[in-house]
């Protein structure tokens, strides 16, 4: 099998496996935001969201590098390399949403980047969801 099926059968196994994650998150996130407009009056309901978005796509970035490493597409990576994996995806996931949260303010004139402080905060939060999570899946392992 060549490496781009093993590939595409790693990524089809996460999915089935954890994508449930984010697009529960996303959906809830959406649901909040624009049909029933929690940020409004709860600005903080920001708070719980980065965590939980910081949780299922670890959740999710974990059960992709491990259906990977499965398919020997990583070499032999051992389970604090695959959480380490998950966990830099899961940053590179939160640094292209606060990017498309600045560019959204930018084009649209929303009001969804507060400042920097606040920016700085949405990181920390979605990584600490992650590490939570990749702590209690380490737990788990």
């Amino acid at each position: 099998m060549s490496r781009a099926a093993l590939l595409a059968a790693s990524s089809w196994v996460a999915v089935r496996r954890a994508g449930w994650a984010p697009l529960a998150v996303f959906g809830v996130h959406l649901l909040t935001a624009f049909v029933i407009d929690v940020y409004a009056s709860f600005p903080e309901f920001d708070i719980p969201m980065h965590l939980a978005g910081g949780a299922a796509i670890a959740w999710f970035s974990l059960a992709w590098v491990r259906a990977a490493a499965r398919a020997q597409l990583l070499g032999a990576p051992n389970e604090l390399a695959l959480g380490m994996l998950a966990l830099g995806l899961t940053a590179v996931v939160a640094i292209a949403w606060e990017i498309a949260e600045f560019a959204a303010d930018s084009w649209f004139l929303t009001r969804w980047s507060n400042d920097v402080p606040d920016l700085l905060a949405d990181l920390a939060l979605g990584l600490g969801g992650a590490l939570a999570c990749l702590a209690l899946a380490a737990r788990r392992a």
